[in-house]
């Protein structure tokens, strides 16, 4: 039987912190992150668990619900072996996965223009069998000399790659360069390069439905299978617990996970089962997400937060947002090959 070890997004950074008590511990972590981040140092991990620790409960969120999803899949148990002890899923280890895949990565749109040089007017018309008229109804157009001497002749459209990367793979892959560690310097290098910041602590956060579909999208890029989130109409239930509660249910039976989030500012609280003391969910700047796990004899909503299980009062449902995530295999795209092959057998 599988055992489950729930995210708590403050572990990484105390166990980085107190690491001489935690060798073994805190160096599976650091290999996970070395796997996707290998130029980080020590210095700069304990930076990113300290993100995470401050702002990664939505990261938590996903770790925990990818556990649940895929605890019996073997595609996933051979694809992410290393997540993986036997029968044991720590959460800890998916939610590193996460947050340090997405670490210090950006959409970026690079705009490179084709580019031509030619000993003198007379061989670029020659080339493109025209003159200059024919060049710029072909896209090209004449950009002055090199340092050579030399015409240069360029398109007049740009070329549009998009990636999603860190900074030093777009210049490694784009622009030939090494040691390039932010995206101010990319900026600086080109002003073709358009970037979209996506630290994981500004996107996930809050975790709407659009930006969690994107991050599951990317995080399972090289996987056949995904999760998507879809928002529950949760106006419908307002003025009615128990017909929510039955909705609820419905969906968890037919194979859904529901994640379950406060606004900013919204006075919710929530306490652990030994109701030590009581938490306030969200504040003035930041929101909270967690994993929805269930109603208790009192009817009360049970989530995972923190490692382990919280209670929210029923009185906050009505003030709380709720989304259901369901696992999918991924639709194949059909490429041109694919449409010729098909044809040919019509």
């Amino acid at each position: 039987m599988i055992k489950i070890i729930e995210a708590d997004q403050g572990k990484p950074y105390d166990l980085i912190k107190h690491r001489i008590l935690n060798r073994n511990k805190y160096k599976e972590l650091l290999e996970i992150v070395k796997k996707n981040q290998p130029n980080l140092s020590i210095e700069e991990i304990v930076v990113m668990f300290k993100e995470l620790s401050e702002t990664g409960c939505s990261v938590a969120m996903l770790a925990n619900c990818i556990a649940y999803f895929f605890q019996n899949d073997d595609d996933f148990k051979n694809k992410f072996s290393y997540l993986i002890d036997g029968d044991v899923i720590d959460c800890n280890k998916i939610m590193v996965d996460i947050f340090s895949k997405f670490y210090n990565l950006a959409k970026v749109s690079i705009a490179s223009y084709e580019q031509f040089k030619f000993e003198n007017n007379e061989e670029a018309y020659k080339f493109f069998g025209g003159d200059s008229l024919e060049i710029f109804k072909k896209g090209y157009i004449f950009d002055g000399f090199d340092e050579k001497g030399n015409v240069i002749i360029k398109s007049r459209f740009p070329k549009v790659n998009k990636c999603v990367a860190t900074p030093d793979q777009v210049a490694k892959k784009y622009f030939n360069l090494e040691g390039i560690t932010s995206f101010e310097q990319l900026k600086q290098i080109s002003k073709d390069v358009q970037i979209t910041d996506l630290k994981i602590y500004q996107k996930l956060t809050g975790l709407l439905t659009d930006s969690f579909n994107f991050w599951c999208n990317y995080y399972f890029k090289d996987f056949n299978k995904t999760i998507i989130s879809k928002k529950i109409g949760i106006e419908d239930f307002k003025n009615d617990y128990n017909s929510f509660v039955e909705n609820v249910e419905l969906l968890i039976n037919n194979g859904y996970l529901i994640n379950v989030s406060s606004r900013l500012k919204t006075d919710v609280y929530m306490h652990t089962q030994k109701k030590l003391s009581w938490t306030k969910i969200s504040t003035d700047t930041v929101g909270h997400v967690m994993l929805f796990k269930g109603f208790d004899e009192n009817g009360d909503i049970v989530v995972s937060s923190y490692g382990e299980d919280y209670i929210i009062s029923k009185e906050f449902y009505s003030i709380l947002e709720f989304e259901m995530m369901e696992k999918q295999n991924k639709i194949k795209e059909n490429t041109l090959d694919d449409l010729l092959e098909n044809s040919k057998k019509r």
